[in-house]
């Protein structure tokens, strides 16, 4: 069980670092209200789940080892951060507008929380390299990696969630023009990112 705890503690300090999901899910609660950045919550920590079966798998694996793949997926993961700053920079006011019968695409919310998670390999990394090191191989590895996963999730939707609700209740003061302007800050940060993983990649 003290096991469980300190994987809690290293789960919560990593999940409340801002990061690419922490910017979407601000993106989404200012552009869409609470209930789309609860739409795009549960696509983050589908993707979430998704990252971390992927590291226990030999393709996890793969990546590790193999600088090329990592650079790959890198380079795809650039590209998506890329799309979205874009995507954020030239939409339209008129969409942007708050109102609580405001009208946003489900679907495509949740899949992009999916695929922003695949956008920074360095995510699976953390799994490979962390989980190992709370897994006791005399006990089933799929209940403890499943333990695992529960926690890291549980953990990240109250941090996603937290960051939501802040934003969503500080919505008045991004009105307009104002919010206008955080949408344009919040792509070049997805910009910025997208440039920054490319960067550590190729050191």
């Amino acid at each position: 069980m003290d096991t469980y705890f300190s994987f809690a503690a290293i789960a919560l300090a990593v999940v409340y670092m801002p990061g690419p999901g922490t910017l979407k899910s601000i993106t989404n609660a200012i552009n869409f209200g609470f209930q789309g950045s609860v739409v795009g919550i549960s696509g983050l920590t589908l993707g979430v789940c998704s990252v971390a079966l992927f590291s226990a798998t030999s393709l996890g694996l793969l990546l590790v080892s193999s600088p090329i793949a990592f650079k790959v997926v890198s380079y795809c993961g650039s590209a998506y951060l890329f799309y979205l700053g874009l995507k954020l920079w030239f939409s339209s006011r008129k969409t942007q507008v708050i109102s609580t019968g405001v009208v946003f695409k489900k679907r495509q919310v949740f899949g992009e929380g999916v695929l922003l998670q695949f956008s920074n390999p360095n995510a699976i990394l953390f799994f490979f390299s962390v989980f190992p090191h709370f897994i006791k191989p005399d006990e089933s590895y799929v209940m403890q990696f499943s333990v695992l996963v529960g926690i890291f999730s549980l953990a990240f939707i109250c941090a996603h969630s937290t960051y939501a609700l802040l934003a969503y209740k500080a919505k008045t003061l991004f009105l307009g023009a104002h919010r206008h302007w955080l949408n344009k800050v919040n792509a070049i940060l997805f910009i910025l990112l997208a440039v920054y993983l490319v960067w550590s990649s190729s050191v």
